[in-house]
């Protein structure tokens, strides 16, 4: 609250401090509701429950990959990444293809073709259904670290926009998605 030299006061500076405390108490309020009504069976697991783990961890990756290693690139030769980008891209193809077998499994064995509710029992299958989807969360750190190289190499060129942003984006929704509806017919 601010008095100017007639003695009346300023009321915009109060009003402004109310709805910037309203506005904080709202985001802590939304905070709170994310972990409220995460399911709880993947409230345990390593980044999940409260989401600003995952969004400081993608966070500092953007800075990382647009700001750090391309100031220490600046003066330095572009090291020679080809053989480990082949090693890379075989584990990649091994995860992508361990994730298509355990999900044809849950889609021809324990889901049917129809909408279905999801099963949020402890039972075997749900449970499973729940650890893949924390599995394939995890492997997402794995693609975004495939961008470093590209950097390293000097080929920022193949480091487009849309590269960066979707591994810096498709991680922060997998875990949306697999925080609050783990399982089920979302593994399509």
């Amino acid at each position: 609250f601010e008095m100017n030299r007639s003695g009346s006061g300023n009321l915009s500076s109060l009003t402004q401090a109310t709805n910037a405390s309203d506005f904080h108490r709202s985001l802590f309020q939304l905070y709170d509701l994310f972990y409220e009504n995460a399911d709880p069976r993947m409230r345990d697991k390593l980044l999940m429950g409260k989401p600003h783990w995952i969004i400081i961890i993608y966070a500092i990756y953007v800075v990382i990959i647009v700001r750090v290693l391309p100031n220490f690139m600046r003066n330095r030769k572009p090291f020679d990444f080809q053989k480990i980008s082949l090693y890379i891209d075989a584990l990649l193809m091994l995860i992508a293809f361990y994730f298509l077998v355990i999900s044809a499994y849950g889609w021809f064995f324990m889901f049917n073709w129809r909408c279905q509710p999801l099963d949020t029992s402890y039972g075997w299958h749900a449970m499973m259904s729940v650890e893949f989807c924390w599995q394939y969360l995890m492997t997402r750190f794995i693609y975004t670290l495939h961008s470093v190289p590209f950097v390293l190499s000097k080929r920022k060129s193949s480091l487009a926009k849309y590269l960066l942003v979707h591994h810096a984006v498709f991680p922060v929704m997998v875990w949306t998605f697999i925080n609050y509806y783990p399982g089920g017919h979302i593994t399509f």
